[in-house]
């Protein structure tokens, strides 16, 4: 991919990230990441799995239902045709079903036309919409590839900047719990220049918009764990995987990183004998990793008063706390450090409460400079006020 001009990085040194008004302090994390398109990450993904000896891509082919044996207690394959219309449905025999569908899976409908019932579904409104464009601009400062602005409280709003191949950068404004980003390019610009902290004050001067792309705004109303691992009925030989099994809020960046978690534990259920059937041994795997993403995005949209949601003491406590940590991690390398590697689900969030890590948090030391807090975001009226108002 680094061929095809996508960026290696460093978060935490080469990506910036500022939350709840402090901007992190550079940092030495030791972790890779890769920004690209999603147009090249999708290209290349689908290169490298038609190299596979063993694996037969079925272009322009829909899956169109499930193939269960005769008690509907294991899946025997899959429902496939063609797109073009009239085609005919054929069976595609199978010993493991994946639903890699994402988001709009049609796996609840399929297991419901079986008599099977519907998993339980775990959801809470976010109301997350964004707008994002491609863009090109002068570096940003420091050497800086990646900046990330979150929302928070008082303020519903985070800024993406995201250098990517052909010399462009990604461009994008969300809103939060029903705040709507702006539509227009220049609109959408000037919202993105309120968020910028004052270390990075300047960095849209020159932007202009791609000629390769429009302004496209994307709504998100709520996020959903399908909990297929309850289901009372599940048959044998199926499971879900990504979105389809769980569909996280797109803010937190913690889709991508569970999947590739849970396409490792696939990996090993698979490869791993016993007695205990493939599908359960990869939920018991994934169950624990789902519920680690889905608790730290649950805390930090509770962390935006706009949201509703109840907020218990422990919640509240957890909150204050991790206030104090992202505050102290503007001016100790080590806790920003230490911050970036759970959020980014390296390491555990027990982490964040290690002695060592409770001391640095709790250490008296005064507000860092860089951050956007010192400009107030616009109010009702302004003309960036769509953006995160």
């Amino acid at each position: 991919m680094r061929a095809r001009g996508a960026h290696l990085v460093e978060p935490g040194f080469d990506q910036r990230i500022e939350l709840n008004g402090n901007l992190l302090a550079p940092t030495r994390t030791r972790l890779e990441s890769v920004q690209a398109t999603r147009g090249l990450f999708e290209d290349h993904i689908r290169s490298r799995v038609r190299e596979l000896p063993n694996v037969t891509l079925l272009d322009d082919t829909n899956a169109a239902g499930l193939v269960l044996n005769a008690h509907d207690s294991q899946v025997t394959g899959v429902r496939v045709a063609g797109r073009t219309p009239g085609a005919a449905a054929t069976e595609l025999p199978a010993e493991l079903v994946v639903d890699a569908m994402g988001r709009g899976s049609r796996l609840p409908a399929w297991l419901a036309a079986y008599g099977l019932g519907t998993a339980e579904v775990e959801s809470h409104r976010v109301d997350v919409t964004y707008s994002t464009a491609l863009v090109t601009l002068r570096d940003l400062p420091r050497a800086t590839s990646c900046l990330i602005v979150g929302p928070g409280p008082g303020r519903p709003a985070g800024l993406g900047l995201m250098a990517v191949e052909g010399d462009a950068h990604v461009l994008t404004v969300a809103g939060i719990a029903g705040h709507k980003p702006p539509r227009s390019f220049d609109e959408l610009v000037e919202a993105a220049r309120s968020l910028l902290p004052d270390d990075f004050a300047g960095s849209l001067d020159g932007i202009e918009r791609h000629p390769a792309a429009d302004v496209a705004t994307f709504s998100y109303p709520k996020v959903e764990w399908r909990r297929l691992d309850r289901l009372a009925h599940k048959p044998a030989g199926l499971l879900a995987i990504g979105d389809s099994l769980c569909a996280f809020n797109p803010i937190y960046a913690q889709g991508m990183t569970v999947a590739v978690l849970q396409a490792r534990a696939l990996a090993d259920a698979v490869a791993t004998p016993g007695r205990r059937r493939i599908e359960a041994r990869y939920f018991a795997a994934t169950r624990p990793l789902v519920k680690t993403a889905w608790s730290i995005a649950r805390a930090a949209d509770l962390a935006v008063p706009e949201l509703p949601g109840r907020r218990s003491p422990a919640m509240r406590l957890l909150n204050r706390y991790v206030s104090r940590v992202q505050a102290g991690a503007a001016t100790d390398p080590r806790l920003a450090s230490s911050f970036i590697r759970v959020v980014g689900m390296i390491d555990p969030p027990p982490a964040l409460l290690s002695p060592a890590t409770v001391a640095r948090a709790l250490r008296p030391r005064p507000r860092a400079s860089g951050s956007s807090h010192g400009r107030p975001a616009p109010s009702n009226g302004q003309r960036s006020h769509d953006a995160h108002a």
